[in-house]
């Protein structure tokens, strides 16, 4: 108590002789509190509501027969998936459809490849770098001020250029961690729709129509494939081929199977082979990879096991076994 006493009077009293600076960054932060709050408001005002049901999977889904007449109802659970997968589609129809993924910027698609599919993820991304260098970028200067801490200069600006330099970095290595977890996910999921995409082919389903009903059957087990998919679906629908929109797919999730698979569909169209044959061996090709990689991760798991076996577990065994010996040798002699 006494500790929090005495740090809170030193913050006051730092406040008290930095009103200047401290005025200066609340106004900075005011102006741009009220900046984003306009540009959120114009944001819901542009934004539709009332979606159209064939967009919309939660439409689709309660109102079709086959629900309706089931003897049971949806879950709280799988409505809420529900809504979600329908949110996370609306966000590609309305930011990323109708081919405007060929016109996005490289900071665009290395979002997009993270699963963030919003046209204002650039602006998000660039503002958290620019307020975490200036707040990481001011920790330091704070910190050796209010508890007057004696330092040089030269110490002072390195370690506040050290903040901002985290503060830059630190959004950067999280995207490049969510683009991990999207790329895993697609990878997993990736078998899943060739198979759907067999059947629908068996069907007689049109490309368009498949990749949109794939879209929405993969957009709950693995979102952001399905998210991915139903962009193809609208690039489809604007025109462009399905070859290039597979090939745009794999730039996308940044997959060399599904680079493959883009290759495969060309070879496929300029041979003039069964598409649904082509698809089924791919697809169990694919499913053989996965568990190779299963295989792989399991042989390598007690290689990996031996730097924590030998630092945490040896000693203790170690412990263990010498401890008592030591305590009867000591008896023994004394």
């Amino acid at each position: 108590m006494q500790l929090f006493e005495i740090t809170l009077a030193k913050i006051l009293t730092f406040a008290q002789e930095h009103e200047a600076y401290i005025l200066a960054l609340a106004f900075f932060g005011a102006l741009a509190s009220i900046f984003l709050l306009v540009n959120r408001l114009v944001e819901l005002r542009e934004r539709v509501r009332s979606r159209a049901i064939a967009f919309n999977p939660i439409e689709k889904i309660s109102g079709s027969d086959d629900i309706a007449s089931a003897p049971f109802s949806i879950g709280a659970d799988v409505q809420g998936k529900l809504e979600q997968a329908s949110e996370l589609l609306y966000k590609i129809e309305r930011g990323l459809g109708d081919g405007k993924e060929l016109k996005l910027s490289h900071a665009r698609r290395e979002l997009v490849q993270a699963g963030y599919f919003n046209s204002s993820s650039v602006f998000w991304f660039y503002f958290s770098r620019m307020l975490l260098s200036v707040v990481l970028g001011t920790i330091p200067w704070i910190i050796i001020t209010a508890y007057e801490i004696q330092a040089s200069p030269l110490v002072i600006g390195i370690s506040c250029l050290f903040g901002a330099l985290v503060g830059l970095i630190a959004p950067g290595i999280y995207l490049s961690y969510r683009q991990g977890i999207v790329r895993r996910e697609c990878r997993m999921g990736f078998p899943d729709f060739l198979d759907l995409l067999v059947v629908c082919a068996q069907a007689g389903i049109p490309p368009r129509a498949a990749f949109e009903r794939i879209s929405r059957d993969l957009a709950l087990p693995y979102p952001y494939l399905g998210a991915n998919l139903f962009l193809s679906y609208l690039q489809i629908r604007a025109g462009l081929p399905v070859v290039d929109a597979i090939e745009s797919l794999g730039r996308r999730i940044n997959l060399q199977e599904i680079r493959s698979f883009g290759l495969l569909l060309k070879q496929t169209e300029d041979l003039g082979t069964k598409l649904s044959d082509a698809l089924r061996v791919y697809s169990h090709d694919m499913r053989s990879k996965r568990m190779l990689r299963a295989e792989e991760k399991a042989h390598a798991l007690p290689v990996k096991l031996t730097l924590p076996l030998a630092l945490f577990i040896f000693p203790v065994m170690m412990v263990v076994i010498f401890v008592p010996i030591i305590i009867r040798i000591k008896q023994a002699m004394f």
